[in-house]
């Protein structure tokens, strides 16, 4: 189970591609893309494998959809304990993979709660 940080934002979620980062895995759209300790041994900035997956989809989403000037859309979907060293690098293969826009899920949180 993911455990989401919370937060007081106003605005609803849109549709987007989800990543999801689990204390084992890193999925695309509920598909694992790769284990976490994999992605973690390699030594380049990003996740190749990630960017691959996300880049893929992309391409298959543009075929169907016409996208706007701000480009594809992604949400980072990882518990609240995660490394923020692990978090950069999945949002360097986001952004590798050309997903202009990339938010965080969280739960929403009511005002005046911790």
């Amino acid at each position: 189970d993911i455990e989401l940080p919370a937060s007081v934002a106003e605005q609803h979620p849109r549709e987007t591609v989800v990543v999801t980062v689990t204390a084992q895995d890193i999925l695309v759209q509920g598909r694992r893309v790769i284990g976490l300790d994999e992605a973690l041994a390699s030594t380049e900035a990003g996740i190749p494998a990630l960017t691959a997956a996300l880049a893929a989809l992309d391409e298959r989403r543009m075929r169907r959809v016409e996208e706007d000037a701000a480009g594809s859309e992604a949400t980072i979907l990882a518990d609240k304990t995660l490394p923020y060293s692990v978090l950069r690098r999945v949002m360097f293969a986001t952004a590798e993979a050309r997903y202009g826009q990339v938010s965080f899920a969280v739960l929403q949180r009511g005002a005046g709660s911790e």
